[in-house]
């Protein structure tokens, strides 16, 4: 199963909330399913749990039961009557807003943010990239949608996506703080642990890519130091130099693979001055 599966796995194992919580959820779930409206409902999903939760709040808040079908593979489809759909149209004014009642105190905002997770968020395994988003069929819906999460104190991004309306978040925190707020506080730490795994393996990586290229740097400079000793040796240049180049050549020659600290270490001189001594045996054999 997928990350975001799991996380309305999470979701859908918390028991509902206080009545308020319940009408708050199941109104976030109508607004934000496939089709809602005084001509009815159409709520659509793979998820089963999800599906069956939708059941239970149609039972406790509407008194009534979606007529529920298994349409392809696994998406299952739960519709409510006209009847009932123009009930709670009427009664909440969904046509024109998201409903008050349904805001007002935190945790029917967190419930009704829970529903309309439920019913049209996705969520890409954080492993891969950080991206949460609601998709919504209306773009009036989600403007109302966007404006709640702004009160609530995050901060979304919208886009157009294929004719419909995306409201999204990209950054780990914002992520994860909204699935505390939804209920999914487990997988909310699941990121976390997550993005400081990447972070350390970031880290490691690119220490040790600093090395590659550390080695790379003094393997390059050292093989160009010897090629220019043996060419002073073979030209017989080397012994008339003085001590601190021939030492220098000398050093070199029997440690390649030394840093320039570890080989100023042996030829009791500074790395700058060890340097300039191997860029004058250089300079030499390029004059031969």
């Amino acid at each position: 199963m997928s990350f975001c599966y799991d996380v309305k796995s999470e979701i859908c194992s918390k028991k509902l909330g206080k009545h308020c919580c319940e009408h708050a959820e199941l109104l976030g779930m109508l607004m934000y399913a496939h089709h809602f409206g005084a001509d009815g409902c159409t709520f659509q999903t793979e998820h089963r749990e999800v599906c069956e939760r939708f059941e239970r709040l149609c039972r406790h808040c509407l008194k009534c039961e979606p007529k529920v079908e298994l349409l392809r593979g696994s998406l299952l489809t739960a519709e409510l009557d006209a009847d009932i759909c123009a009930k709670v149209v009427d009664r909440y004014a969904c046509d024109r807003s998201i409903p008050a009642q349904a805001v007002d105190k935190e945790c029917c905002a967190a419930s009704f943010v829970r529903g309309a997770f439920l019913c049209c968020g996705t969520l890409v395994d954080p492993n891969k990239y950080y991206h949460l988003e609601l998709v919504c069929e209306q773009r009036t819906a989600a403007n109302w949608l966007y404006a709640l999460l702004v009160s609530l104190g995050f901060t979304p991004k919208m886009s157009e996506r294929d004719g419909v309306s995306v409201v999204y978040f990209k950054d780990s925190e914002q992520i994860e703080d909204l699935l505390t707020f939804v209920g999914a506080a487990n997988s909310s730490l699941e990121v976390m642990n997550i993005k400081v795994y990447k972070d350390v393996r970031n880290r490691v990586n690119r220490k040790a890519n600093f090395e590659d290229a550390n080695y790379f740097k003094t393997y390059t400079a050292s093989n160009r130091q010897c090629q220019a000793i043996e060419r002073l040796i073979q030209a017989g240049a080397l012994s008339g130099l003085s001590n601190e180049l021939q030492l220098a050549a000398r050093a070199r020659m029997e440690r390649p693979d030394a840093t320039l600290a570890e080989l100023a270490d042996d030829c009791g001189c500074s790395r700058s001055g060890l340097n300039h001594r191997l860029q004058k045996l250089i300079d030499l054999s390029e004059q031969l």
